[in-house]
């Protein structure tokens, strides 16, 4: 049974939480600055200019996965 809540089918929230990479995946964005390098600041820059893979949120934290900061790091 999916109910509708705020316009938004229960079941499809569900489905997209599911979706979240597990936590030993994923790397805070104070980790991910660290791994590249750069301050906390310079990361938050380049977030708002989407030069940034995706992002997770989980309650007020957010994360990226490790895979595509490594990446980002090697320069691909």
């Amino acid at each position: 049974m999916s109910v509708n809540f705020s316009g938004v089918q229960v079941d499809a929230l569900f489905a997209a939480a599911s979706r979240m990479p597990a936590r030993a995946e994923l790397v805070s964005i104070r980790e991910a600055a660290q791994m590249l390098g750069c301050s906390l600041r310079t990361l938050r820059y380049r977030q708002a200019r989407d030069e940034m893979p995706p992002r997770y949120r989980r309650g007020r934290t957010l994360f990226y996965r490790r895979s595509d900061i490594a990446k980002m790091d090697r320069g691909a």
